[in-house]
């Protein structure tokens, strides 16, 4: 097992932050235009 440096650990982290919370805006979009 190699082990990363925090660094490019909490890039990754980043990157899937702010893809679970793309995905979120766009379910909440959805379910707001269903509503409406």
């Amino acid at each position: 097992m190699t082990i990363l440096p925090l660094g490019s650990l909490c890039k990754i982290c980043v990157k899937n932050l702010t893809k679970i919370t793309r995905m979120g805006n766009r379910v909440l979009n959805h379910s707001t235009k269903f509503q409406n």
